[in-house]
């Protein structure tokens, strides 16, 4: 072989390799959007636990849902898109609570749990008074409150309803005037009958069956 066709060879070599090169540089250059798109795939996916101390969700500049947490535990706080609290669910001592709010922010309703006697379920009139409770007593039986909205003012939530319904062995109905006994009304499992009894300053002025 003359120096000419060697040189010719050699030329050959150089193509065959130079389209190698080429494609593997090709090949390498497709490869770069996949590894890229694959990567930021993995970056942007969603993690498993999220942290903070509060989150709040905000429409048109205002705060429209938090969550957040105290010593209790755990706090949900719906507001109105006005601006207003319309309600949350709050963990407390006792257990959970419930409570809902008008358009102005007022609590008009609640719903919480007890530390002895279950749930308590209650309707506040505009001035914040309740004046309608369902709750159960220390013997587990069902209790039905109605309120008379000023003399929550007066004298305080603490006092007897003017009209108390209370369920067990012996049903009762109870009118009150200013947290004292009017009229009691009682119905007995045992003796399939009832009484009633008319009450003045604490003391019976009339009862049937007598007493």
């Amino acid at each position: 072989m003359n120096e000419l066709e060697t040189l010719a060879a050699r030329l050959r070599r150089l193509e065959r390799q130079n389209t190698i090169l080429k494609c593997l540089v090709l090949a390498l250059l497709a490869g770069v959007p996949t590894f890229t798109v694959l990567a930021a795939q993995q970056n942007t996916s969603s993690p498993d636990t999220i942290r903070a101390n509060r989150f709040e969700i905000v429409r048109n500049g205002r705060v429209q849902a938090v969550m957040t947490s105290d010593d209790n535990g755990g706090i949900v706080e719906v507001w109105r898109a006005s601006g207003e609290v319309a309600g949350y669910i709050r963990s407390t001592k006792d257990g959970g609570s419930l409570d809902i709010s008008d358009k102005t922010g007022k609590t008009v309703g609640f719903f919480d749990a007890t530390a002895s006697q279950g749930g308590v379920l209650a309707v506040s009139a505009v001035d914040n008074q309740d004046v309608v409770i369902l709750r159960s007593n220390a013997g587990g039986d069902g209790v039905v409150e109605l309120r008379q909205s000023y003399l929550n003012k007066q004298l305080g939530n603490s006092r007897d309803a003017e009209v108390e319904l209370q369920a067990g062995l012996q049903g009762r109905l109870y009118l009150r005037h200013q947290g004292t006994p009017g009229v009691v009304l009682e119905g007995d499992f045992h003796s399939r009958g009832g009484s009633i009894a008319l009450m003045r300053d604490g003391a019976v002025a009339f009862a049937q069956p007598p007493r």
